[in-house]
């Protein structure tokens, strides 16, 4: 999951650099490279916390058991928090509101693939371990 999710930080920053040398893309959302600090600041924060909700059980993340309450309300006041810090340019370069947006759908997209892959690499690796269990379980026969 950590590999992935570096992937998935240096993607965003791709994308950004793009973004900031293509005029076309600028007449869309307008940043520069300080804003683009940002904007990684922001997916870092987003994307490191709702990484938690990926790795934090074995089944996917839509299904029971739900985070405890303190975990949810604590990611949720961080974000906040976060957000508020990108919006108002608090230490860093104030983002438009449509970055901000872009990076949340950016990193809800990564979540749900990265728990998608989670669950994959789950079925492989419950695989595996059938197969080697019949395979001792002949060699003791």
């Amino acid at each position: 999951m950590g590999l992935l999710s570096v992937v998935e930080t240096f993607g965003l920053l791709l994308i950004g650099l793009r973004w900031v040398a293509d005029p076309q893309l600028q007449a869309m959302i307008k940043l520069d490279h300080a804003q683009l600090q940002t904007v990684m600041f922001l997916q870092l924060a987003v994307g490191g916390h709702l990484l938690l909700f990926v790795v934090r059980a074995k089944r996917s993340l839509f299904e029971p058991p739900y985070p405890n309450a303190r975990l949810f309300w604590a990611i949720v006041a961080t974000q906040i928090a976060a957000v508020a810090i990108c919006v108002l340019g608090v230490g860093v370069r104030a983002i438009p509101a449509s970055a901000i947006i872009a990076v949340w759908i950016y990193c809800l997209v990564w979540m749900v693939v990265l728990d998608l892959l989670k669950l994959a690499f789950l079925r492989i690796i419950a695989a595996r371990d059938r197969g080697m269990a019949r395979q001792r379980l002949s060699l003791s026969s």
